[in-house]
């Protein structure tokens, strides 16, 4: 299972215009860590009422010399089988 078509960063700002025209885009992402809990959790439990929701990560450091924060990919995990996420996006660097 995946995504394709076009996708978009979602954002408050642009949540008017999204959702005046719905079939604008085939999918949203929204950002992870934003999400863990209250308002922007339940924003995006909303946002699987109208198109694919893909959580992206900023924060999981995949690339870090100091590992995988284990309990922060647990969280991502949980949060993309509650909004039925089709894939999980993360930043992967080495800084």
């Amino acid at each position: 299972m995946g995504v394709s078509g076009i996708g978009l960063g979602f954002r408050p700002a642009l949540g008017g215009e999204l959702l005046a025209d719905a079939r604008v885009v085939d999918f949203v992402e929204v950002v992870a860590e934003t999400c863990r809990q209250g308002p922007g959790r339940a924003e995006a439990r909303a946002l699987t009422a109208l198109w694919p929701v893909v959580p992206h990560g900023v924060k999981l450091s995949l690339g870090s010399a100091e590992g995988i924060d284990v309990a922060r990919a647990k969280e991502l995990g949980r949060l993309a089988r509650e909004l039925r996420s089709p894939v999980v996006s993360e930043h992967v660097s080495f800084v």
